[in-house]
């Protein structure tokens, strides 16, 4: 994981459990499990690793899934395509293209939670919610 890619409020993982980025500085990250929010701790960037988007990411995203050849996920004007490649034995989904209302739409390849926080805020101006 690369410390420039995240922002304060990502989620990912450091060392197993779920976590949100508090602060980001020279030695690392900041973080704390939600739930214990007064209980924060500093992790360093090569002990963190993005949470892997899924079918049930998404959903606790708020993502609605349609489509047929491909698979579409969508939250209001917010719009993702996403291929499985499970056909040929790889349990893995690829999200590679992105839409929204105002007509700004791109191909991106999109692995994980936080590089989709990034994007709907970047997008949309407001913090993606999830539900974990």
């Amino acid at each position: 994981m690369i410390a420039s890619e995240l922002r304060i409020g990502n989620l990912i993982q450091a060392n197993g459990p779920v976590m949100e980025v508090k602060a980001i500085n020279e030695y690392g990250v900041e973080l704390y499990l939600h739930g214990s929010e007064s209980d924060n701790w500093e992790e360093e960037i090569e002990n963190c690793q993005g949470i892997e988007l899924s079918p049930e990411i998404l959903d606790k995203c708020g993502f609605e899934i349609g489509g047929y050849d491909m698979l579409f996920w969508s939250k209001g004007n917010f719009e993702l395509a996403g291929l499985n490649w499970a056909d040929a034995g790889i349990e893995e989904y690829q999200f590679v293209n992105f839409r929204w209302n105002d007509g700004k739409d791109g191909i991106l390849q999109i692995h994980y939670l936080h590089q989709l926080q990034n994007l709907y805020f970047t997008l949309t101006g407001e913090e993606l919610q999830i539900n974990l």
